[in-house]
């Protein structure tokens, strides 16, 4: 059985986006074909050891925008069994997974794929973010936008005739 799934219900902790951005999003360019580089990255930003997992997938900084719009009207939800917050891109993403080997950030393949992100969506700081990377996948979904409850609420009471001008005093030099 699914749950219904509505993102951006929860609060979630301030800091959360911030989590996510720090272990999903790239902070910096560098080249990302280099195993160098991106043990230089993993080490810079303490992304590597062991209680970090062997495959991590990233997202380029070029995107933030473009991923924090999945929770606010550019992404689908994604109805899944025991998760009610998760939403899907409906457009494909660059991403970068990385394979630890054991030693602390010896980066052992690199792949760069063309897919659709689920991340999940919460409340953080007055606003729907994401706050964990679920996934991604080749097969795009059909179905109900994902953005916050509240901005259905608003326009469903409010709607186009209900949109007020506001006026500006003139100040004459």
């Amino acid at each position: 059985m699914f749950t219904d799934a509505i993102p951006c219900q929860d609060p979630g902790e301030n800091n959360d986006y911030v989590k996510f951005k720090n272990k999903h999003i790239l902070s910096y360019h560098f080249d990302t074909n280099s195993r160098e580089d991106w043990a230089e990255y993993l080490t810079e930003n303490r992304l590597c050891g062991t209680d970090r997992p062997p495959l991590q997938s990233f997202l380029s900084k070029n995107n933030e925008d473009r991923i924090k719009n999945i929770c606010n009207g550019e992404g689908i939800i994604y109805r899944h069994r025991f998760i009610d917050n998760l939403c899907i891109s409906r457009e494909k993403f660059t991403v970068y997974t990385e394979q630890q080997e054991e030693e602390p950030c010896e980066v052992e393949t690199i792949d760069v794929i063309e897919r659709y992100v689920v991340v999940a969506c919460n409340v953080v700081v007055n606003q729907c973010l994401p706050v964990h990377y679920q996934k991604q996948t080749n097969r795009p979904r059909k179905g109900q936008i994902c953005r916050p409850p509240h901005i259905d609420d608003i326009m469903g009471t409010v709607g186009v005739k209900g949109i007020r001008s506001i006026g500006f005093s003139r100040v004459e030099k």
